[in-house]
């Protein structure tokens, strides 16, 4: 990704950021009349064209500008064949104007069949699991996680265009609109189902609960402050499409931990809910391997019929071009709504 920057009384100034992503998919849906439509899928994280730390659109910004094209599927499943998603498009997404230009085509290898499934080890005997299934809706989900950051020395922050610039990224969310299901497996020698707080005992001790959710569509909403020496600041509010996922596990009596914004390695496995169109490091530079809260429960407290969670995060960062400081603060709030226990048999395990 290169962006370029012109203000009136400065010199022209580029930011360059390498974005490693998996790429585009191809999202393939039945159009009219025996047709079926092609398209970029764009749920892909990270998204394949990002403006990373530098200033810029989001995917989300321009995606209904992205190129499609139909088609007939027998043509598609001959060797050889071409399908063509070239053009421009327009879109302004907020302050910004700009046009997608796309190049794009590609050449079918042809259709083949694959038989399903492995066949090469045999069937395990089936073994009886407790099977322990807790629904609950999501009352409170409130709280905020932001990063205040500054530009590290050159030479990188002559790459990025951010010499001598700080600023921050703030997200709040306010939801009262999800449900959480956990699901709980424990191995058992018994047909014999118990009642529903010895069940949740059983699946505690000796097997695993697991669930998770996101906190309500349009839910949060993030701001982000740029600033240069001398220059006027760069700030931007969007209002995002989904929210960040709460995870809660336990496992053979440990302690039950939940986490908010669970972020795995470099990348983050969702939407960049810090970033906005202003310049700045990304939601994985700011959290690395940590989520932007988390907290512990006995694991007995699923016995009980309602849930109150505190999530507090804190720490350091320093990525890419910046460095500074992170915090995440929330309180959720869940009610049990429904709870069934049966004993199952599976060939697989925990």
């Amino acid at each position: 990704m290169r962006v370029r920057r012109e203000v009136p009384g400065s010199p022209p100034a580029s930011c360059v950021d390498q974005q490693d992503g998996p790429g585009f998919t191809f999202v393939i849906a039945r159009a009219d009349r025996g047709n079926f439509r092609l398209g970029l899928g764009t749920d892909i994280w990270p998204a394949p064209i990002a403006s990373g730390q530098c200033a810029g659109p989001s995917l989300r910004d321009f995606e209904r500008s992205l190129p499609s094209t139909t088609f007939r599927l027998s043509r598609l499943g001959r060797k050889g064949a071409r399908l063509r998603l070239g053009g421009r498009s327009t879109f302004r997404s907020g302050p910004i104007v700009g046009e997608v230009v796309s190049t794009l085509a590609f050449r079918s290898h042809g259709a083949r069949t694959e038989p399903f499934g492995d066949r090469r080890h045999p069937r395990r005997h089936p073994r009886r699991f407790l099977s322990v299934q807790l629904q609950y809706d999501l009352t409170t989900a409130t709280g905020e996680a932001s990063a205040d950051f500054r530009a590290i020395q050159p030479p990188l922050c002559r790459v990025r265009d951010a010499c001598g610039a700080s600023g921050s990224e703030r997200y709040a969310i306010a939801s009262k609109h999800a449900t959480l299901t956990m699901r709980g497996l424990a191995p058992t020698r018994s047909e014999r189902i118990p009642r529903t707080r010895t069940a949740i005992r059983r699946v505690v001790r000796d097997g695993e609960f697991f669930g998770f959710t996101g906190l309500g569509r349009r839910a949060g909403e993030t701001t982000g402050v740029f600033a240069r020496d001398g220059q006027q600041e760069c700030t931007d509010t969007r209002r995002h499409r989904g929210s960040p996922e709460l995870i809660a596990f336990v496992s053979h009596g440990s302690r039950l931990a939940f986490t908010i914004g669970e972020s795995q390695g470099v990348e983050a496995p969702g939407p960049d809910f810090l970033r906005t169109r202003c310049p700045g490091p990304t939601q994985a530079q700011v959290l690395g391997s940590s989520p932007m809260a988390e907290g512990h429960l006995t694991g007995l407290a699923l016995v009980g019929g309602h849930l109150r969670w505190e999530l507090r995060g804190a720490g350091a960062f320093s990525s890419g071009a910046y460095r500074g400081t992170r915090r995440g603060s929330f309180v959720v709030t869940l009610v049990r709504t429904g709870v069934r226990v049966r004993v199952i048999r599976s060939r697989g395990g925990l």
